[in-house]
């Protein structure tokens, strides 16, 4: 039984659909996740420990296999902390996401992630361990800037500049 939460610092994730989006035949409506990108010898530990890690040739002929984990971003009863992080001459502003906008990240622009996955060990119908799902639990990813960001700099931009509420 896998009890300790996965920590990968500057991960690399595909496929991501944040948003909940259908995609028949391997996403049904509603289902929020994404794939983490593994090197090899950790996806063969990792699966050794029972996460539910796929392992495939790469396509670079001089990186080996790769390892593939599928991560469940779930809002039920413990929602992920996810935190939009931008930097500026050395500033770093941290804007949290919520159910309505992590959708933006399946299009953005990243240059880093780190991550935080927690473990669900789940059991069959038949009481035998099943396995591990893995959940995200905590994600910071920085923004690449795009060129007119720094047009909109204000230091002393607060939310009440806003002529709406914001709750």
């Amino acid at each position: 039984m896998i009890t300790n939460n996965l920590i990968i610092k500057n991960a690399v994730i595909i496929n991501r659909n944040f948003e909940g989006r259908a995609e028949p035949p391997y996403n049904p409506a509603g289902q929020r996740n994404f794939t983490v990108r593994l090197p090899e010898e950790d996806a063969i530990q990792l699966s050794k420990d029972g996460w539910n890690v796929k392992i495939r040739p790469s396509s670079d002929p001089d990186e080996g296999s790769v390892g593939y984990l599928s991560v469940t971003v779930s809002f039920g009863k413990y929602p992920p902390r996810i935190i939009q992080v931008t930097e500026k001459n050395g500033k770093f502003n941290k804007v949290p996401l919520n159910e309505t906008t992590v959708a933006n990240i399946d299009t953005a622009e990243i240059k880093d992630i780190k991550l935080e996955i927690r473990p669900y060990n789940w059991t069959g119908r038949d009481g035998k361990t099943g396995g591990v799902k893995a959940y995200l639990k905590t994600m910071y990813f920085t923004l690449i800037e795009d060129i007119f960001a720094s047009d909109y700099d204000d230091p002393d931009w607060t939310t009440d500049d806003l002529p709406f509420e914001v709750d």
